[in-house]
C-alpha cells in the first residue's frame, strides 16, 4: 500500500506453544476428558482441537496448532505412541483421539482412563 511501516514491532509465530502432559492428570468428577482440558487450564494452555483427518487418518496438511499437527511433528515433541485427547468432542459422552503410533483419529468416552495429554498455548 505504500505506507511507511518502519518503527513498527511485528510478532511472527513460528509455531505452537506444546507441552506434553502425558498422563500426569485427574478425572473430574469421574470424566477424565474433563479432567485433561483442567490439566491444561491450569497451566494457561488448552487441549489441541483434533485438525483435519481423512480416512480415519491425520492429514498431512493440519495446522500445527492442532492434535493431528503435532502428531505430524511428533518427533519435535518426543512423542511416539499412545493415544492423545483433543478438545474435540463427539456426541454427548465422547471425544476425539489420535493415536500417536500411527496417526489414527478416533473416539473414546470421555471417562476412558489410560489417554495422554499434550496442551498448546492460547
Amino acid at each position: 500500500t505504500g505506507k511507511d511501516i518502519r518503527g513498527l514491532n511485528i510478532a511472527i509465530k513460528t509455531g505452537a506453544d506444546v507441552q506434553v502432559i502425558g498422563k500426569t492428570y485427574s478425572a473430574v468428577d469421574g470424566n477424565y476428558w474433563l479432567g485433561a482440558k483442567k490439566a491444561c487450564e491450569d497451566i494457561g494452555m488448552s487441549l489441541p482441537a483434533i485438525g483435519s483427518y481423512s480416512g480415519g487418518y491425520c492429514s498431512a496438511d493440519s495446522a500445527e496448532d492442532t492434535l493431528c499437527g503435532i502428531y505430524n511433528n511428533r518427533d519435535k515433541y518426543g512423542i511416539n505412541s499412545g493415544d492423545f485427547w483433543s478438545a474435540s468432542d463427539i456426541y454427548s459422552d465422547n471425544a476425539w483421539i489420535v493415536n500417536f503410533g500411527h496417526g489414527s483419529a478416533d473416539y473414546d468416552s470421555q471417562d476412558g482412563q489410560g489417554l495422554g495429554v499434550v496442551c498448546i498455548g492460547n
